[in-house]
């Protein structure tokens, strides 16, 4: 049974998370009515989601290094306030211009939470129970880009699109104020000897298990982003199936994913560290190549798409806590650097391959299958060199266990 703090510690952690997950889409079923109210073409309006994230994913290298500097807890709190700046002005924004630096300054803000849900559990846990607590974050985490388009889409019929901005507003105000009520500083007691941030980013990169966990990561998340590119193309487009049942099928994948996370926290006391690993990105490789097989041997369907991308998804959902938790279990100390370059670079790899994936004439699923493939590929040949994560975990002798000594 979990305790009562490891609760409220999830808790914070998911609400933190989802004030960025639910900013990113909530608002796309309100992108026409945008349009409309500031005389600009449709496709301007994509330019409110590039907006957000680029500041999301690039803020997320200032907050790291700060937050090793003056603590988790002022940093997250300070974070939250200039979300909620950001929300104010696309909620009354007078001008799309407007809206758009409400989207930057919202993404500015928001990239705290993708720092400190990396970062706030290392601080806490080692090990197969940072493994395991991983896990239960990524299948809390998983729902928000679940429910924000269905919620977004009952915000603007049933009121308009600044709803949306509005119910962001009062989703932020209301995370701070948990924030500001529970979350106690997690930063170690003796953090690391201040160095210039740079100096710090590429004592983290140099270290060789970092990397070796790193590089699964951004092809695991690369694929699923290309995925959720090209998708809506596919499934619309070339299948011409109603806009009802793109919606729905374009989160079929979505519970295995949820279903792979909790195997990573069933697993982590059970299974060495390199065998989840292993088995993760077996995973991957099966169902990339035969999403790449069934788009070369037989038409397109649903079916033929959907059931291989699950399997990937499922995968994706096991590797993710298992490498996260790896790549950061040398960092007891300068979790925050380590957790804002890990972060980062997944954010902008991610769009880079998704900008490629755009390039590709999406004319059926074989670019898909062949991207997942060569992503599928990369993942199983790093995982390959990656140790045990007790070997690493014994370089500090430190104990698997929460922060107030009790064993998960």
């Amino acid at each position: 049974m979990r305790s009562p703090s490891l609760r409220l510690f999830l808790l914070l952690m998911v609400t933190l998370a989802a004030v960025g997950q639910m900013s990113q889409t909530l608002f796309v079923p309100g992108q026409g009515a945008i349009a409309e109210t500031f005389g600009v073409k449709p496709g301007m309006t994509q330019g409110i989601m590039a907006a957000y994230l680029a500041m999301y994913g690039l803020s997320q290298f200032i907050y790291g290094p700060l937050s090793d500097n003056l603590g988790r807890r002022p940093v997250t709190l300070a974070g939250l306030v200039l979300f909620l700046g950001g929300s104010t002005l696309a909620w009354l924004a007078p001008s799309f211009n407007a809206l758009l630096g409400g989207a930057l300054i919202q993404g500015l803000g928001a990239g705290v939470a993708g720092v400190m849900v990396r970062t706030v559990p290392r601080d806490r846990f080692e090990g197969p129970a940072l493994t395991r607590v991983n896990g239960l974050l990524s299948m809390a985490l998983i729902l928000s880009p679940m429910l924000a388009p269905v919620l977004g889409g009952v915000l603007v019929s049933q009121f308009d699109w600044r709803a949306c901005y509005l119910f962001l507003l009062g989703l932020g105000g209301a995370v701070l104020l948990l924030q500001l009520l529970a979350f106690a500083e997690t930063r170690p007691e003796d953090p690391e000897p201040k160095a210039p941030v740079w100096v710090r980013y590429r004592a983290t990169w140099q270290n060789a298990n970092f990397r070796h966990h790193l590089w699964p990561l951004l092809a695991v998340f690369s694929g699923v982003v290309v995925f959720e590119a090209a998708a809506g193309v596919l499934l619309g487009e070339r299948l011409g199936l109603p806009a009802w049942l793109v919606s729905w099928l374009y989160i079929a994948p979505l519970p295995p994913y949820i279903a792979g996370s909790f195997l990573a926290a069933a697993l982590a006391h059970r299974w060495r560290h390199k065998a989840l690993m292993q088995l993760g990105t077996s995973l991957l490789l099966i169902a990339a190549l035969a999403q790449l097989l069934l788009a070369w041997a037989l038409p397109m369907n649903a079916w033929t798409l959907l059931g291989p991308v699950s399997l990937y998804f499922l995968a994706a959902g096991l590797l993710g806590p298992v490498a996260t938790s790896g790549a950061l279990a040398d960092f007891k100390k300068g979790a925050g650097t380590a957790g804002a370059l890990l972060g980062g670079l997944q954010n902008l790899v991610a769009g880079l391959a998704a900008g490629v994936s755009s390039l590709i004439p999406q004319q059926d699923a074989l670019p898909l299958g062949a991207l997942l493939t060569l992503f599928a590929v990369l993942a199983w040949w790093q995982a390959r060199r990656v140790g045990e994560l007790h070997a690493n975990v014994a370089k500090t002798a430190t104990a698997v266990t929460d922060s107030s000594g009790q064993s998960l």
